[in-house]
């Protein structure tokens, strides 16, 4: 009796050890699938976090794609422009320089016309014309003091034109002019600028731009 006393007090220790052994298994599974679950938890949150940096990571990248597309966009308006400003440039020198050309041209065309004109004038304005009548005319240098005579004699010297002619107290009386006498009751008579004089050769005086003409008349 007492030997089956002993064995229901150790089967009912046994038992106990075993419900223990259950019970201990429950709570530590229990433990360990809370701590699984609070780290799946934790990782879902970490997951999360991750995509959502990740769709963050995505927006700024396709926002710099954006923005590199539209500085293309711009570096080749910016191209374009100075390629505009470039060639603007080359053609405002290139007519800055044709505007110098023609200005340094037209400078020079107006100081030639004007020396021109002014050897013109200086040149007609000391030269006188003497026509001899059979013989031609000839431009000869006007100076201060001339006179009709005088104007013959420097034509005398410079064309190689024989003269020859008398003094008298009242002037001179010319004989011959170009080996050409007068004859008989001829005479040389001359007209100054168109029109017969009323003095004698060397008592006219003369101008630059005066005509003297010569020719042969008869008392």
């Amino acid at each position: 009796m007492k030997k089956n006393h002993q064995q229901n007090h150790f089967l009912d220790y046994f038992a106990f050890l075993i419900l223990a052994v259950v019970l201990a298994g429950f709570v530590y599974g229990g433990l360990t699938i809370n701590k699984l679950n609070k780290a799946n938890q934790k990782l879902a949150q970490t997951q999360d976090q991750l995509e959502e940096k990740i769709g963050n990571l995505e927006s700024k990248l396709i926002d710099s794609q954006n923005q590199l597309v539209d500085l293309n966009d711009r570096l080749d308006q910016n191209d374009k422009k100075l390629s505009y400003y470039r060639k603007l440039a080359l053609d405002t020198q290139a007519e800055l320089a044709k505007t110098k050309e023609e200005s340094i041209a037209n400078t020079i065309t107006n100081a030639i016309q004007t020396v021109t004109k002014k050897v013109y004038v200086e040149k007609k304005n000391t030269d006188s014309t003497l026509t001899i009548e059979g013989l031609g005319s000839y431009k000869v240098t006007v100076t201060s003091g001339d006179n009709a005579f005088t104007i013959l004699k420097k034509a005398s010297d410079q064309y190689g034109l024989k003269i020859s002619y008398d003094t008298f107290s009242f002037g001179v009386f010319v004989t011959e002019i170009g080996g050409i006498k007068p004859v008989g009751n001829q005479y040389w008579a001359f007209y100054y600028n168109g029109k017969y004089s009323q003095v004698g050769a060397s008592d006219q005086k003369v101008s630059a731009g005066d005509t003297i003409y010569w020719r042969l008349e008869s008392f």
